[in-house]
Order: C-alpha cells, then sequence, then structure tokens
C-alpha cells in the first residue's frame, strides 16, 4: 500500500503564493465587473438574484463600498509616489500629506473595502435565503 502525498504538500510554496495570488485577482476583477458570488465562486452564469433583477436597479451589492476604497488607495498611492519622487528630486521639504493623514487615507481604504465585502456577503445572504 503506497503512501500519497496531498497535492498541497507537493506543490513549493511560490507556486501556491503565485495560484492563490492569481485566484484573488481574478476574484478583485470579476467583482469590480459586477459578477456574484455563487457558493463561494465567482460566476457570471447566475448574476441575477432570485426574483430576476439587480439589487438597486442593476447595480451589485456594495459596489459603492468598492469604488471609495479604491478612489482613497489610489490617493494614498499617489501620495507615496509624489512624496519618493520629491525626495529622489532633492526636495527638503516633505510633499504630499503627513504621517497621520497618510494612515487615515489607508484606513478609511479598508474600511470601504471591509463595507463592501460585508454588504456582498449579506446580499448574497438575502438572495440565498
Amino acid at each position: 500500500m503506497a503512501l500519497s502525498i496531498p497535492r498541497v504538500l507537493e506543490e513549493k510554496p511560490l507556486d501556491k503564493i503565485a495560484r492563490v495570488g492569481a485566484r484573488c485577482v481574478r476574484n478583485v476583477s470579476a467583482y469590480i465587473k459586477g459578477d456574484t458570488l455563487q457558493g463561494g465562486y465567482m460566476s457570471s452564469e447566475n448574476s441575477t438574484q432570485k426574483d430576476g433583477g439587480q439589487k438597486g436597479g442593476g447595480r451589485k451589492a456594495g459596489r459603492g463600498f468598492m469604488l471609495a476604497a479604491l478612489v482613497f488607495f489610489l490617493i494614498f498611492a499617489g501620495n507615496i509616489i509624489i512624496g519618493k519622487v520629491s525626495v529622489v528630486m532633492g526636495a527638503t521639504n516633505a510633499v504630499g500629506f503627513g504621517d497621520v493623514a497618510e494612515f487615515l487615507i489607508l484606513f478609511a481604504a479598508v474600511a470601504m473595502f471591509i463595507g463592501a465585502c460585508l454588504a456582498r456577503e449579506r446580499a448574497e445572504k438575502k438572495t440565498s435565503a
């Protein structure tokens, strides 16, 4: 009787990280496009609710939160890039937001992302119930 090694243990750690990362990117891009969660996976075939319509007149649950998170994150990333460029160019004064403002912007992005996830889960529970 031969012992079989589970596939998870046979994979190299970097391969597993790359596979999980690719799945996350696919799920986030599908979420932003508006596909719905069905059985834990993104599926565009079953993108309508049980009543045949979309929540909010065609809008997906949590889309506003997701867009707000994207805006806050782009502001945060832009500030980081502006600060780095100013340091490389030799600026003596700090350009961009301060440390506390950076933290608050990133915190707002994370809070909006969590809000989008919770709204999506709540909508999924309503449609499955």
